[in-house]
C-alpha cells in the first residue's frame, strides 16, 4: 500500500509517517520499481498504536524505546499495565506539583490583593509589595539567587559609572 492510502486508513498525515520513518518508529519501507514506498498491512496497527500511546501522554521516545518489543515479541500483560501504571504515577506526579503551584499562586494573589487594598502612604509609591513579593513561587535556592545578584551587581555599577 502507498503512503497516500496508508495515511487515508489511520488519519496520520503523509510526513508524519514520513517523520516517523525517519526517527526509527517506523521501519524503513522497501520500494518499489517505480520507486513508490510500498508499506504492509500491518503498518495500519503500527500507526495507531503509536497514535493512541501518544493520544495518553507517551512521548515519541518512550514510544520508540517500546514498539521495537511489542512489533518483535508483542506485549505481555504484566509490561502492558506496567507501562500504564508507570505513565499513570507520573501524571499523578505532575498534577500534584500543578496543584501546589496553583495554591502558592492562589496565597500570593490573596497576600497582594491584601496589601493593595491598605491605603498607600504618598511616600511610599503607589504600589505595596510585601517584603518577599513572590515568595511563594519562588523554588529557586536562595545561594543560586544570591549569586545572580552577585554577578549582576558588578555590571550595574560599571554602567553607573561610565561619563
Amino acid at each position: 500500500m502507498r503512503i497516500g492510502e496508508l495515511s487515508r486508513r489511520t488519519g496520520v498525515s503523509t510526513s508524519r509517517i514520513r517523520f516517523y520513518e525517519t526517527e526509527g518508529l517506523l521501519p524503513r519501507v522497501p520500494r518499489s520499481a517505480n520507486g513508490y514506498r510500498d508499506y504492509p498491512a500491518e503498518m495500519v496497527g503500527v500507526l495507531t498504536l503509536i497514535d493512541q500511546a501518544q493520544a495518553l501522554g507517551f512521548s515519541l521516545d518512550e514510544i520508540g524505546r517500546t514498539l521495537p518489543a511489542v512489533l518483535h515479541r508483542g506485549f505481555s500483560r504484566e509490561e502492558a499495565l506496567g507501562g500504564l501504571e508507570a505513565k499513570l504515577a507520573e501524571l499523578d506526579a505532575h498534577i500534584a506539583q500543578a496543584i501546589a503551584m496553583r495554591d502558592a499562586l492562589a496565597t500570593e494573589l490573596a497576600e497582594q490583593r491584601r496589601l493593595w487594598a491598605e491605603p498607600c502612604a504618598p511616600d511610599h509609591g503607589p504600589a505595596p509589595w510585601s517584603s518577599q513579593p513572590w515568595a511563594g513561587l519562588a523554588r529557586v535556592p536562595q545561594a543560586r539567587l544570591d549569586a545572580q545578584r552577585d554577578r549582576a551587581s558588578p555590571q550595574r555599577s560599571r554602567k553607573r559609572d561610565r561619563p
